[in-house]
């Protein structure tokens, strides 16, 4: 038994060293994953930009990452396992000089040396599992760790239990951001009564969609409050609030399976004649009924077979569907075509009356009508009124406005650009 004591002696000091190598050989594998699906995701535009060698590159480099991960991994376990290997295959060495003294001590007779000398080998075999053990116990407790980082993520507490009776919404000194460091928002206050629309604007990472998620709850506030009806969103039960908020985003997400199921997510109890309804007003009953199978067409893969605006359509129709009292619109016309977007928009402006509404919007001239505008620059509000008052400040909206009414008049021409 000495020299298999030994050996696992041996294999355990060294294998404390083993864990950073580990660490390192699975996250080379991780990127050679990510690559591999981010590749197959943007293959379309990958292409059209004639950057297949380049994308090819980043592979063969994480691909190179990952195999001398796996190369200083394999060298690092291979004395330690020759070692071991030899100790416990050494035991008939130990076994036979042993075995003679206390046979000729006349401490041992000959048929137990005999045993001892036959089954000690066998024994030494078995050991040999051991190692494979410890590696992959190794390798499975740095995997778990990974797995259990996600497990331990702190969930969002879901004990509240009071009842919504109002729609209005608060934010109340809100403070948030989504990883240690600089906020996203800071010190957001305003108040959105029930029955009203307000807009929210601002250059790219000012923080408006983040507003939206935070209405939802996908994420708590790191300070401060949100308000809906005077109720506090974290004394609410997570269901309750949902089921209260309609939501259209930049890029709805399109499930892999037909319209129909597509637009009934909105409320899974709708009938045919509603869901037609809510289609017809969002215009994309039209391009519907041209399909094969109508209603009953399989989109592919995140929508795949459907346009960009008309995945927009659909996501609309969804909302439309839900029928919540409050509405959040994180740019719904985004991919929709000019001669589109004015009966959209006034199908979203019949069937949002009378609701709370938070219009996340770039298209400044969609929110001419709303009660207020809240103008957000590096996560503050700098400006906020109405249309007409923010226009006259000649703060940061009216430079938005400027900026935006520019590009509206961009065209091409031949032989030169007009601008």
């Amino acid at each position: 038994m000495f020299p298999v004591v030994l050996a696992i002696l041996i294999i355990m000091a060294w294998g404390r060293n083993w864990n950073d190598m580990i660490d390192a050989y699975l996250t080379a594998q991780t990127e050679v994953n990510s690559t591999i699906v981010e590749y197959l995701e943007s293959i379309k535009v990958i292409k059209a930009f004639n950057q297949t060698a380049n994308s090819f590159k980043t592979y063969r480099q994480n691909m190179a990452n990952w195999r001398d991960s796996m190369i200083r991994w394999s060298k690092e376990r291979a004395i330690p396992f020759a070692v071991y290997q030899g100790l416990v295959l050494s035991t008939p060495a130990f076994i036979i000089p042993a075995g003679l003294l206390l046979y000729c001590g006349g401490y041992l007779t000959i048929e137990t040396f005999l045993m001892f000398l036959i089954v000690g080998p066998v024994f030494g075999n078995l050991f040999m599992r051991i190692y494979e053990f410890l590696r992959y116990g190794v390798e499975e407790k740095k995997c778990l760790e990974r797995i259990y980082k996600v497990f331990d993520a702190k969930d969002i507490c879901d004990r509240g239990k009071k009842r919504l009776n109002g729609f209005d919404i608060t934010f109340k000194n809100v403070c948030f951001s989504y990883e240690k460091g600089a906020n996203v928002l800071n010190n957001i206050n305003f108040h959105v009564p029930e029955g009203t629309k307000c807009a929210i604007v601002g250059p790219s990472g000012s923080g408006k969609t983040t507003i939206g998620r935070l209405i939802c709850r996908f994420w708590d506030v790191n300070k401060g409050e949100i308000l809906i009806g005077g109720h506090n969103i974290k004394d609410l039960p997570l269901k309750d609030l949902l089921s209260n908020i309609s939501m259209v985003s930049q890029d709805p997400h399109i499930f892999n399976d037909t319209i129909l199921e597509n637009i009934r997510i909105g409320n899974p109890k709708a009938s045919m004649e509603e869901i037609i309804a809510v289609s017809k007003a969002a215009k994309c009953h039209e391009f519907i009924e041209k399909l094969p199978d109508g209603y009953l067409t399989s989109v592919g893969e995140a929508g795949a077979k459907l346009s960009g605006g008309e995945k927009q359509r659909i996501g609309i129709a969804r909302a439309l569907l839900k029928d919540a009292p409050i509405i959040i619109l994180d740019e719904a016309t985004v991919f929709l075509d000019p001669e589109n977007e004015a009966s959209i928009q006034d199908a979203i402006s019949n069937l949002t009356k009378n609701k709370t509404v938070i219009m996340i919007a770039h298209r400044l001239h969609t929110i001419r009508n709303v009660e207020q505008i809240l103008v957000l620059k590096e996560g503050k509000i700098v400006e906020r009124g109405k249309y007409d008052e923010l226009l006259n400040k000649n703060g940061l909206f009216r430079k938005m406005w400027d900026t935006y009414s520019s590009a509206l008049s961009w065209s091409i021409k031949r032989g030169e650009v007009d601008v």
